[in-house]
């Protein structure tokens, strides 16, 4: 439902900085303290400048109201098992968290959606007064996409006044969706995806192995039958009967394509490939 969002401007590593990433069943009371704190921290100093009318919030609901509520429903469902919890760790302290689960699929080809319902960072800033981002958010996202090897679309929904966390998003692939994609109210809220399209790769790839495989088995048994009829003539070296890339890629067209024009694509694959 909610984007809290950093952008990497320094490398942890350059600076000698430990980051440690977990995930949790069910996080002990000390964490979800922790949890409460950086949520309330991260989103009070992202809607500083915004007043509750902007926010779309209840007449009498004050944005710390909000917030603790908010939290206070993420972690009931998440000590349910419902949503999964990951958080990172700087210097063994904790500085962020995301919060997701796996939601039915919206489209027919896609085998299952993950939906990102909160990302928070800790906010850090310089003396100079300056924001310091070194990636947290980021590399909490692209875990998200490592944990669910299974899916084919990450989704989530921001606020329309996250321009910060919208551009986040956007440069980690996502792209922005005609309504939003977890019940948010389309007025104050726009939903993002980023599309994987994985078991169609797998498929394509499996079909194009086995083309290979089977086509390859095919010159091996020419290249012996025709190593058996010339065995009682004297061994002489016939360019035939080497395995070069012409010969070989040979089976994956039905005709020579003509001189000096490209052959198409669509006529040289073997019954069962695809183009992508």
């Amino acid at each position: 439902m909610h984007g809290r969002v950093f952008s990497s401007k320094i490398n942890p590593s350059k600076w000698g900085l430990e980051l440690s990433l977990e995930w949790h069943k069910a996080p002990s009371v000390l964490l979800q303290k922790q949890i409460v704190a950086i949520h309330m921290k991260s989103f009070l100093d992202l809607y500083s400048d915004i007043s509750e009318q902007q926010l779309g919030l209840k007449e009498g609901l004050t944005k710390e109201t909000w917030l603790r509520n908010m939290i206070s429903e993420e972690l009931e469902e998440i000590n349910q098992g419902k949503l999964f919890l990951a958080t990172i760790s700087l210097q063994d302290s904790t500085e962020g968290f995301i919060v997701c689960q796996p939601a039915k699929a919206r489209h027919a080809d896609f085998k299952v959606d993950v939906y990102i319902s909160l990302l928070a960072i800790s906010p850090c800033y310089h003396p100079s007064g300056n924001k310091i981002r070194i990636g947290l958010g980021q590399k909490l996202v692209e875990n998200v996409f490592l944990r669910f090897p299974e899916a084919n679309t990450v989704t989530l929904d921001t606020r329309h006044i996250n321009h910060e966390g919208i551009k986040f998003y956007e440069k980690l692939g996502f792209s922005s969706t005609s309504q939003t994609l977890g019940g948010s109210d389309n007025k104050y809220y726009v939903g993002y995806e980023k599309k994987f399209m994985r078991d169609e790769h797998k498929m394509n790839l499996r079909v194009i192995a086995g083309a290979v495989e089977l086509n390859k088995a095919s010159l091996d048994e020419n290249l012996t039958t025709s190593t058996q009829k010339t065995s009682t003539k004297q061994p002489t070296a016939h360019k035939h009967n080497k395995l070069t890339p012409r010969r070989f890629f040979s089976c994956f067209r039905s005709s020579p394509p003509a001189p000096n024009r490209q052959p198409d694509l669509k006529s040289t694959m073997t019954p069962g490939c695809t183009i992508s």
